[in-house]
């Protein structure tokens, strides 16, 4: 399918990106400040068997900002993809979930196993937890992460090219795929490029479930679920793997090359794995489109 048909679109608060007419529906979940342009390469593999919804979470891409009383709490993005599937009036999905939007994937899939026909999870697995004995050291960062926001000024960029080689200098991406993913996150400025991710998108979180807690949540779901691993990606990955593996009732596990964000590196051998994920998958299930 060309590039060209991707259409964008918005429902409520949420901005997505949507191409294909098929009988059932794929929801992408990217990564904490990407955005819904990290499954833009899978488009150009895609088929008419599924209808893909590549979506911007809160404060990511083109979708709204939270209320100014808000804070983005891991957990409240499960809730957020309820919202989105109730308003688009999408009853049963696949789910393909990179990084922050796995452990999204992985949770609502525990939580609501009957809206999920198949869940994909790329280089994320499980919950982000803190030993209990860190709790109170977790809630002091939080807040001071808050104390310096207030007083910092909105950053601007002489062009997106700019801020593009800055962020692939802190993560494992070309700058050209750097600069897909800042080509929705930035908004024009007379002196350049600005971000247009909510700045509290940074906040320390103040609050995470501990080991014990997060495997009691994730605990028995049985959604099939295909992880892909990167053979470049990051070590936490793997940890987390050997730590939540148990708490799923069908769990495969493929690698494939690239980095953490091999799905945009290589996204034909990625969207091969996961449309046959699917396709083993399909039942006599239909989705209402958005």
């Amino acid at each position: 399918m060309s590039i060209d048909a991707i259409k964008e679109q918005k429902i409520g608060p949420f901005s997505y990106q949507s191409w294909g007419e098929g009988d059932q529906t794929v929801v992408y979940l990217h990564g904490w400040q990407d955005n819904s342009n990290s499954f833009v390469p899978l488009a150009s593999f895609g088929n008419e068997k599924y209808s893909h919804i590549a979506l911007d979470l809160p404060g990511h891409g083109r979708s709204d900002w939270k209320s100014t009383d808000a804070f983005y709490y891991f957990i409240d993005y499960v809730y957020d993809l309820k919202c989105f599937l109730d308003l688009a009036q999408i009853q049963t999905c696949h789910i393909v979930g990179h990084s922050m939007g796995a452990m999204i994937a992985n949770l609502f899939a525990s939580c609501y196993p009957t809206r999920c026909l198949s869940l994909v999870i790329i280089e994320g697995i499980g919950i982000v937890s803190t030993s209990e004995s860190d709790t109170k050291t977790q809630l002091i960062n939080a807040f001071s992460s808050r104390d310096k926001l207030k007083q910092s000024e909105p950053r601007v960029y002489p062009d997106i090219n700019t801020l593009a080689q800055l962020r692939s200098k802190v993560s494992d991406i070309s700058v050209e795929i750097a600069a897909m993913l800042m080509a929705r996150n930035t908004l024009s400025h007379t002196d350049g490029v600005q971000l247009r991710l909510d700045p509290r998108l940074k906040h320390h979180s103040g609050f995470r479930y501990s080991i014990a807690q997060a495997k009691s949540v994730l605990n028995g779901i049985s959604v099939p679920t295909l992880l892909v691993l990167a053979e470049q990606g990051y070590d936490m990955i793997v940890r987390q793997y050997n730590q939540f593996k148990g708490c799923f009732d069908s769990l495969k596990l493929e690698k494939m090359p690239g980095g953490h964000h091999c799905h945009m590196e290589n996204p034909e051998i990625c969207y091969k794995l996961i449309e046959a994920h699917q396709d083993s998958n399909r039942t006599s299930f239909t989705t209402q489109g958005a």
